[in-house]
């Protein structure tokens, strides 16, 4: 497992990027503007960890360790805990990863107990709903094999972590659906 970066959202790039850059010491690695998306991500990495991002591309083709800012042009209402992202890693084979998670989480439940994935989950033709499609196609066209689960693709791999039963479920206001799993 290898770490990739940390998603930050921003309200205001330009303040975020006079704060990481110009007081933090940052460097700007590459930035990706996206038009129809309305959003805005910028890569940065620390100058003693430009050696690292240079050699992470050249042996993986991905550039490595950074922090990611991500900039939604349209104005949203983070409240005062969500500007906490992600954190990306890759991994030789996703599959074996997620079963490999999943098992765990398994083990620790109590008989009956619940574990809850949010997630985009596409519908079996991988293209709706239409956000949740164009997630799926953006996954698929900027990683190597990426794409976002079915449902029923999540239920094949519970199943196999040892979960008994899977249930999909829309949430409300989220264009992310849970998948409830029992043990």
């Amino acid at each position: 497992m290898r770490y990739l970066h940390t998603m930050l959202r921003v309200r205001n790039l330009d303040q975020a990027l006079d704060f990481y850059c110009n007081k933090l010491g940052l460097k700007e690695e590459r930035r990706r503007v996206d038009e129809k998306g309305r959003y805005t991500l910028v890569f940065l990495a620390a100058p003693e960890d430009e050696g690292l991002v240079e050699t992470s591309k050249k042996k993986s083709g991905r550039d490595a360790p950074l922090v990611e800012l991500t900039y939604n042009w349209d104005s949203e209402d983070y409240g005062e805990a969500r500007h906490f992202g992600h954190l990306a890693y890759e991994v030789d084979d996703i599959y074996a990863t997620c079963e490999k998670l999943m098992r765990k989480v398994h083990a620790s439940l109590k008989a009956g107990g619940r574990a809850v994935t949010l997630e985009f989950i596409p519908e079996p033709d991988r293209v709706t709903p239409p956000t949740v499609g164009a997630f799926a196609l953006t996954m698929l066209a900027t990683t190597p094999a990426g794409d976002a689960y079915t449902f029923a693709e999540y239920e094949q791999m519970f199943r196999r972590a040892g979960f008994a039963r899977n249930e999909l479920h829309n949430v409300p206001g989220a264009v992310q659906r849970a998948v409830v799993s029992v043990k």
